[in-house]
């Protein structure tokens, strides 16, 4: 008898550090403040910019994401990676983002700007979690786990399909948590 593991999915981590990016973000991130268009998707309080179009932020963001995805996956053939989309989020005390996925892309991801020291945590979480978490109730293995929490760090750059349900747990602490999350679409090259 044998088992077999099916469905094997990955989340990409990286440490991205670039003051001239961060600088970038922030002041982006005042502009968009500014210009006061909250945009409502998943956030629960907090700020979500529109999709901004900064080159320094794209360049730089794509950049980083093509690399992470070509070091861990091998292309079967020419692949243009084209960012469909960025924004910035700011979640302050108490907001989160409810539970959510990212269509018509390929791959999403996320890079923390500024963090508090805990909570806050990026939760991808299983689809049939009533299952998943019955299933824990009686085995002693973490392949029944309806979810994985990421910690968010300063700097930290994530990399998942887009179909992963994911949300974020609020923070308690003063310190706004900033990021930056995008989306990828891949075309033949």
């Amino acid at each position: 008898m044998s088992k077999i593991n099916i469905f094997i999915r990955s989340i990409l981590c990286d440490f991205l550090i670039d003051e001239k990016l961060d600088n970038e973000i922030i002041k982006e991130l005042k502009i968009q403040e500014n210009l006061d268009k909250n945009i409502k998707h998943s956030n629960v309080g907090g700020f979500h910019s529109e999709f901004i179009n900064n080159k320094l932020i794209c360049d730089k963001i794509l950049q980083n994401a093509y690399k992470l995805i070509t070091d861990n996956y091998k292309l079967k053939k020419r692949t243009n990676f084209n960012l469909i989309n960025l924004w910035i989020n700011k979640n302050n005390k108490h907001h989160f983002n409810a539970t959510h996925v990212h269509p018509a892309s390929y791959f999403s991801g996320v890079y923390y700007v500024d963090v508090p020291k805990k909570n806050g945590e990026l939760v991808f979480i299983e689809n049939d979690m009533f299952t998943m978490n019955a299933l824990c109730d009686f085995f002693e293995s973490n392949e029944f786990s309806s979810s994985c929490n990421i910690s968010p760090k300063k700097n930290l750059f994530i990399i998942f399909p887009s179909s992963f349900s994911h949300m974020v747990n609020p923070h308690y602490e003063d310190l706004d948590r900033i990021s930056v999350s995008f989306n990828i679409r891949l075309e033949d090259g």
